[in-house]
């Protein structure tokens, strides 16, 4: 999935299951799941394939 920094913003959300990382689209609020958090290395990885410098929690 492209990461579009013009109309998504990288965000995590906690669900029953754990949090899931993915993208909040801007102007329609919109939230796309990319991949599952289940640890700091998840977590890193996702930082690091969709070069992210900031994730927002929700």
């Amino acid at each position: 999935m492209a990461f579009d920094r013009e109309k998504m913003r990288a965000v995590m959300v906690t669900v029953s299951t754990g949090s899931i990382a993915g993208f909040k689209d801007k102007r329609t609020g919109h939230f796309t799941p990319v991949m599952t958090i289940r640890s700091t290395r998840d977590m890193d990885k996702f930082v690091e394939t969709y070069d992210i410098s900031v994730v927002s929690f929700e």
